[in-house]
């Protein structure tokens, strides 16, 4: 802005979120800030050492070892067999998980990055580490310290600021909501890349931040696209600003942003991402609620708000209450700038066009107020909803567009379908809302009124989250009993060379959870596995998979699980020597050629071998949408 801009008396040049406040670079500031930066991942190690115990952020215990959710199942399996198999090209790439061709464990949530060091580690001297364990750790850690450098780029200092800030970052409820999936607790990332946007147009550093911010961006490739879709839209609000403030900006814009294109290919193609990538579904399903950001849901300041807001069955993936603490403060900073909203709003003009377009991605092109669709005829289907949450199998193809039709549906929706949980890209948002909140109240109140006013919302906040980390707490600390104990099932299927479970992921149905459980199992003796809970692939054919298994030949060292239903067990009796080769148990059948050599080695099914697989861990939707009610 220029100097002579003013706004209600106030000279907008020099208002605190516009500019920076101070540009001092004495040793002392710099240890002040190093200061900051500790006690905020001390606060964050802390919470998450209380949280998850610290056997857990080491990688060891039951909570990995008898893991009862599809997903941990899934991320640890995945990994097991990532670990003992050879290198190959692309990096991320498996045999051992739907051979001959393989599968690339990126698409299996692993955390790329730390799987490649733990295989280094593990290669180079037979050492196994859990990196999932100290992912918690870390991630804890540095949600607190990224949110603080978040807070400080837009120029918050002090002592109690700090420690607010650091307490409400580990009191996000959707944050903290994402602990069986562990990749995404890396929200962190987020917030970095915020932290240099700012750090870059409030300071007009844009040469030193927008290299930074580059390699940022290509370092998420590494550990979740989904983060890199969000921090890849940071960074190109960073540039479209660094380009817009003269001539040869534009052209290291222009540079960056090529750089960016080709890395970003070497890295999808290095990695895996481009090898086998198919289409998926859900879309519009996992979605974002309009009221889910404002609305208290499982709040511990507002009794009776336990239930989720969910108007598809599949707005948990957009669960994103911001919190008592959070939206106090967010409401008056907006007070308290009241009259500089507009020049703020054209300073960062580029961010703010991109939280819009999160929001309303978030949103999909189903917005629900509760459970009220405002654009009824868009609505969502019941029956797409994604393979993993399908409420029954479906045999039958269903129909698609034709013609014309079908090409402009799948341009349109192909795309969209990569990340069909649209609901996450609203966290960018939930942090900007967060950090205007604290630092426009702090810049706007610096004394002890304001240091109050932090203090009380720091306090709700965490408060606000409580039911979310007592169920956690209890959750981690219980004993868990998967849908099947581990004995006989373990050695049945370690006497084995490979598996197979039918139906696949995406023709199972109901019963698809219990398919990452068998291939938990069959990793812990590195048996290759026909099956998997893939994200991201080709497609079933379930019709033809159904007429396909009363004609199936069991292999010689083959051991297939067929789970009924939904497969017709009359269908299943019509396999070839289904008589002598195929077991009953409580849901389905288990088929070997090698049942005299189990027998003779003590392995047989008993009667408590298996249970329907249970709901989430915690997720306060309901058991409608297949989770666990709190306090159930």
């Amino acid at each position: 802005m220029s100097n002579g801009c003013r706004s209600g008396g106030v000279d907008i040049a020099e208002h605190p979120i516009l500019t920076a406040a101070a540009k001092t670079r004495s040793g002392r500031s710099d240890g002040a800030a190093l200061v900051a930066y500790v006690l905020a991942a001390a606060i964050g190690f802390v919470v998450a050492a209380i949280i998850f115990t610290p056997s857990v952020l080491l990688g060891t215990g039951h909570f990995w070892t008898a893991p009862d959710y599809p997903d941990m199942q899934q991320h640890l399996s995945a990994a097991q067999y990532y670990l003992h198999d050879s290198w190959r090209f692309p990096i991320f790439l498996t045999t051992l998980i739907m051979p001959p061709e393989g599968v690339s464990v990126v698409f299996l949530d692993v955390n790329p990055l730390l799987a490649f060091f733990a295989k280094l580690l593990f290669k180079a001297t037979g050492i196994y580490v859990n990196h999932f364990g100290p992912w918690i750790a870390l991630c804890y850690a540095l949600q607190a310290t990224a949110f603080l450098f978040l807070c400080r780029s837009l120029g918050l200092r002090g002592v109690v600021p700090t420690i607010v800030c650091a307490i409400i970052a580990v009191s996000v409820p959707e944050f903290l909501y994402r602990y069986f999936h562990l990749t995404l607790l890396g929200q962190f990332l987020i917030t970095m890349q915020l932290g240099l946007y700012f750090r870059a147009v409030r300071d007009e550093r844009y040469r030193a931040m927008s290299w930074w911010a580059l390699g940022l961006t290509l370092l998420t490739i590494l550990i979740h696209l989904y983060f890199f879709a969000m921090v890849a839209g940071i960074y190109a609000a960073l540039l479209a600003h660094y380009a817009a403030s003269g001539r040869q900006s534009l052209r290291i814009a222009i540079l960056q942003l090529g750089m960016l294109a080709v890395g970003t290919w070497l890295l999808l193609f290095s990695t895996g991402y481009l090898h086998g990538l198919g289409g998926s579904s859900g879309f519009g399903y996992f979605s974002m609620n309009m009221l889910s950001p404002f609305v208290p849901q499982d709040s511990g300041v507002i009794s009776g708000m336990h239930d989720m807001i969910d108007g598809t069955g599949g707005q948990y993936e957009g669960f994103n209450y911001l919190g008592i603490g959070i939206l106090g403060l967010f409401a008056l900073s907006l007070f308290l700038n009241r009259r500089d909203l507009w020049p703020l709003a054209l300073r960062y003009r580029y961010l703010l066009i991109l939280l819009l377009a999160f929001t309303g991605f978030a949103l999909s092109f189903n917005p629900m107020v509760g459970d009220i669709s405002l654009l009824h005829p868009f609505a969502h289907r019941p029956d797409a909803m994604a393979a993993g949450h399908a409420i029954a199998a479906r045999p039958a193809a269903v129909a698609s567009p034709a013609g014309n039709g079908a090409n402009i549906h799948d341009l349109i929706f192909y795309p969209l379908q990569q990340f069909r949980a649209s609901g996450r890209f609203f966290w960018p948002v939930g942090y900007c809302i967060a950090a205007f909140g604290i630092v426009g109240v702090w810049r706007r109140m610096p004394g002890m009124a304001g240091l109050a006013i932090l203090a009380a919302a720091a306090l709700l906040q965490f408060n606000d989250a409580g039911p979310l980390r007592h169920e956690m707490e209890a959750h981690i600390r219980a004993e868990m009993v998967p849908p099947a104990a581990p004995d006989p099932w373990v050695a049945m299927i370690a006497a084995h060379r490979e598996i197979t479970v039918l139906p696949s992921m995406d023709c199972a149905g109901s019963k698809s959870p219990l398919i990452p459980l068998f291939v938990f199992y069959a990793s812990q003796n590195v048996i290759p596995t026909h099956s998997a809970k893939l994200s991201r692939g080709p497609k079933a054919d379930c019709s033809a998979e159904y007429a396909g298994v009363a004609q199936r030949a069991l292999g010689a060292d083959e051991i297939l699980v067929m789970l009924s239903p939904p497969l017709p067990a009359e269908t299943i009796q019509a396999m070839p020597d289904s008589a002598s080769l195929c077991r009953k148990f409580s849901l389905g059948y288990v088929c070997s050629r090698k049942w005299a050599e189990l027998e003779a080695g003590g392995i047989k099914l008993t009667a408590r071998d298996l249970r329907p697989p249970g709901p989430m861990p915690y997720n306060p939707a309901g058991e409608s949408a297949g989770h666990r009610v709190r306090g159930k």
